[in-house]
C-alpha cells in the first residue's frame, strides 16, 4: 500500500492549532499543478484565477473533506488524483457562472 505524500498527511493530521501552516504548505506544493489545470479549461487569466480560487476553497472546505477521500493505489499517484478533482471542480465553476456549452 503507498503512503500519502508528506504535505498531504501532515494536513489532514495537523492540530487545530497548526492547520493553517499545514495548508501553506500544501498550497506551495500542488499550487503548480492546480493553476495548470485551471488554465487548461478557462478562457483568460481572470476565469483561471477565479477557478484556482474556487478550487483552493474546496479542497479547505469542510475540514479538507474532498481530500480526505483521497484512498492510495498503487496503480496511481496522489496527483493524478488532484488532477481529475480539480479539473471536475473547474467545470462545475465554470457551470454555475457560465452555464453548459450549446451547440448552434
Amino acid at each position: 500500500m503507498s503512503q500519502l505524500p508528506s504535505s498531504l498527511q501532515s494536513l489532514l493530521t495537523a492540530s487545530a492549532e497548526n492547520v493553517d501552516d499545514a495548508w501553506s504548505v500544501f498550497v506551495a506544493e500542488y499550487s503548480p499543478l492546480l493553476l495548470h489545470v485551471a488554465r487548461s479549461v478557462s478562457h483568460g487569466r481572470d476565469q483561471a484565477m477565479d477557478a484556482y480560487a474556487h478550487v483552493l476553497e474546496q479542497l479547505r472546505r469542510d475540514q479538507c473533506q474532498r481530500l480526505r477521500r483521497y484512498e492510495t493505489d498503487p496503480r496511481s499517484r496522489f496527483t493524478t488524483w488532484l488532477v481529475i478533482v480539480c479539473r471536475r471542480l473547474c467545470v462545475d465553476f465554470h457551470r454555475a457562472h457560465f452555464g453548459r456549452a450549446r451547440a448552434e
